[in-house]
This record gives C-alpha cells, structure tokens and sequence, in this order.
C-alpha cells in the first residue's frame, strides 16, 4: 500500500506542515535528474511506508516561493533535491542529491519513533 503524497503548493499551508507531528517534506525539481532519481527513491520509500507522518512534495520550479518559506521556517538552506523530516515543529533529520534514498528515509524516520 502507497502513501499519500501531498503536494505543498501555498505559503500558507507551509506552517501547518511544519507543525505536524511528523511531516517528510521532499523539494523536488522537475527539471533535474538528480532531483527525478531522488523523486523515485521518495516514491519506492512511500510505497512501503507505515508510519503515522504525512508525506509531501514541493516542485521546486512552480512552487520556489513554498520551498523558500520552508527554509526561512526551518532555517535548513534550499537544495534541490531535499528531503526534511520535521518533528513537531523541528528538523530531525535532512539529506540533499544523491543522500536521499529509499533506506536513507527508513532510516531517518525510524529513528525518530525511537526517540519517542
């Protein structure tokens, strides 16, 4: 069973995600093949994902302001490719290119259920 993947595509909704109890957030180019492998691993790590987060996607050349307001919130530098897991208003855990891959996000948000 997939995942929902969500697409962020306002400012406004950018504070609401950020708040969620667990959020993964990929910022992805439509017009980078970096950025289109990571997308895939985001989708293979989706298709098996369990958890309780809610997963996300910004297209980071129609929607520039929304990953730029997720930086400013976050203080975590544009790249893109890149994954953000936030925790209850905080990053845990980000990665950029070729870092995001399907076990990379496993990983990561394993650990954060450990920390709870």
């Amino acid at each position: 069973m997939m995942s929902q993947i969500i697409r962020i595509a306002t400012v406004e909704s950018v504070r609401e995600v950020l708040t969620d109890s667990l959020a993964v957030i990929l910022k992805h180019s439509t017009r980078c093949p970096i950025s289109a492998g990571a997308k895939r691993e985001f989708d293979h790590f989706a298709a098996t994902y369990c958890g309780e987060g809610t997963l996300y996607l910004v297209d980071v050349i129609a929607n520039r302001d929304v990953s730029d307001e997720i930086s400013s919130q976050t203080g975590v530098i544009h790249q893109s490719p890149q994954v953000l897991v936030v925790r209850d208003g905080s990053v845990v855990w980000y990665a950029s290119h070729w870092s995001i891959t399907q076990k990379a996000l496993q990983d990561a948000v394993e650990s954060v259920y450990k920390r709870s």
